[in-house]
């Protein structure tokens, strides 16, 4: 799945939503932690929890897809707010109000590090749990 993902939506630099280690890579992984734990929870948040209490996940790779979801969801918000779609069309106002080129880069940061998180966790749970 993502691979297909990935190839449909590749995501970019600055890109909250699609992407490696971005919100809808660190939302599967999250589902994929509630089904090999056998948990009905469905906020993304709940089903790291519960991937953690059933020893699939540490709590410092939680805590890493956390951060990165944070920022990744206040990226997407003030995108929205702004009506923009890239990065690469905001002006120096725009870039202020998102936080500049820090905030881009601590984004891209985190997202990479979810990335290397995620990828652990599908070498590691490719044929099963347990």
């Amino acid at each position: 799945m993502r691979a297909r993902l990935a190839a449909a939506k590749p995501g970019a630099a600055g890109q909250a939503k699609y992407g490696a280690g971005r919100l809808l890579d660190i939302d599967l992984a999250a589902q994929m932690l509630a089904l090999m734990s056998e948990s009905d929870a469905r906020a993304t948040a709940a089903q790291l929890a519960v991937g953690q209490r059933a020893g699939i996940i540490s709590a410092a790779e939680v805590a890493i897809l956390a951060q990165a979801a944070v920022l990744c969801w206040q990226m997407q918000a003030g995108m929205r707010l702004l009506s923009v779609t890239d990065v690469g069309q905001l002006g120096q106002g725009a870039m202020g109000f998102l936080g500049g080129q820090a905030a881009l880069e601590a984004l891209d940061t985190a997202c990479a590090a979810a990335a290397d998180v995620i990828d652990g966790l599908m070498r590691e749970n490719a044929h099963g749990h347990g």
